[in-house]
């Protein structure tokens, strides 16, 4: 009897499951569309026409995307196939933030505001979701390609499961040895020893909450100046409503030696870029856990010259008015550097972040300030 090696075939459950998904993606389009239309839905104006061309471009691409991983479920395929339904889907509630097709009646319930945190909130989640399948189909380039069923993920998965169950055992092993023959002074250091171990799990979600808390500032206020969500930006500032993110602030500032420095940056092209990116991608990282060094930097700079826009230091502005600071040198820009730092050096994004998995990343091995 011959022996014969069969490779493994792809199993139909992924190929289903793609179908699935172009089908109602059909179907939604088709309902949007055709019948009942989205002009049907009582609480839409006039002006969803405009996002209504984004959810159909995101469905369209929606179903090319399902139909193609269906037909050839390689990783690097879904990976491309995963960052390009994303990109839609932000770009699609990107236009429902800047042009707002909703009517909804704030007499009781305050449903406007609902509406846009929740929306803000899905933005941020969107956002981080595409930068990490970016960064995923990066990895991807650079590795052999495989089924979907059949990645890297399965094997390897498997060999660091055995490879982990082999090391505990052994790490079972050697502590019953160790303490049958210690007697009670192995068990006060166990004790010590789980009790340090528990306090240093404490200590790192401490970190992973600050770090992620930290970020969402970051990214907050990104969205509230692009879209404006009402708080700090109003819908009529907005940056895609033609406002400046930083004509408003510089242009204010009356107090410290650079003044008129900040005067002349107020509503620059290249100022609002700088900011914005920077609030974006210092943001992203963060609340990610990845590349928190350089994101440190670049919050500090950015903080460094907020606190100097403010300069904390003085008591009265220009024109001679209380400058109403509370500290002369310790302020909120100061403690969002900190915060930005601590998190980096402590290598928080390990915890409850993407940090273990960039910290594996060839560029991110090679060059160690990138993480």
């Amino acid at each position: 009897m011959t022996s014969t090696s069969i490779r493994p075939s792809v199993t139909t459950g992924p190929r289903f499951g793609y179908l699935v998904g172009g089908v109602v993606d059909v179907v939604l389009v088709v309902l949007i569309n055709v019948s009942p239309g989205w002009r049907a839905v009582p609480f839409l104006t006039e002006d969803a026409v405009d996002v209504v061309v984004w959810v159909n471009a995101g469905l369209v691409v929606g179903v090319v995307v399902n139909t193609t991983c269906s037909l050839f479920p390689g990783r690097r395929l879904v990976l491309l196939g995963d960052v390009l339904t994303t990109t839609a889907a932000l770009a699609a509630l990107t236009s429902m933030s800047a042009v707002w097709p909703f009517r909804l009646q704030d007499a009781e319930i305050p449903w406007t505001t609902i509406a846009r945190a929740t929306l803000t909130i899905v933005l941020v989640a969107v956002s981080i979701a595409l930068v990490v399948q970016v960064v995923k189909l990066l990895h991807a380039l650079v590795a052999p390609d495989v089924p979907v069923d059949q990645g890297p993920w399965t094997a390897s998965h498997s060999r660091h499961r055995r490879e982990a169950h082999g090391e505990d055992r052994n790490t079972r092993r050697e502590a019953m040895t160790a303490i049958s023959h210690s007697g009670a002074t192995t068990g006060a250091t166990a004790r010590s020893t789980t009790t340090t171990a528990t306090r240093a799990d404490t200590g790192a979600m401490a970190l992973a909450v600050l770090r992620i808390t930290t970020g969402f500032v970051f990214l907050w206020a990104f969205f509230d100046k692009l879209f404006g969500l009402g708080y700090a930006t109003k819908a009529a500032n907005a940056w895609v409503n033609g406002g400046s993110p930083t004509k408003g602030f510089l242009s204010r500032v009356a107090v410290g030696p650079f003044e008129s420095t900040f005067h002349a940056w107020a509503g620059a092209w290249w100022a609002d870029w700088l900011f914005m990116l920077g609030l974006l991608a210092i943001g992203i990282a963060v609340m990610a856990g990845i590349g928190l060094r350089p994101a440190a930097v670049a919050g500090t700079l950015m903080m460094l010259l907020m606190w100097a826009a403010e300069w904390p230091l003085a008591q009265f502005t220009s024109t001679g008015e209380p400058s109403m600071s509370t500290n002369p040198i310790i302020d909120y820009h100061v403690i969002y550097a900190v915060a930005l730092i601590a998190v980096a050096l402590a290598g928080a994004g390990a915890t409850w972040g993407l940090g273990r998995w960039w910290a594996t990343l060839p560029v991110v091995r090679d060059h160690a300030w990138l993480r």
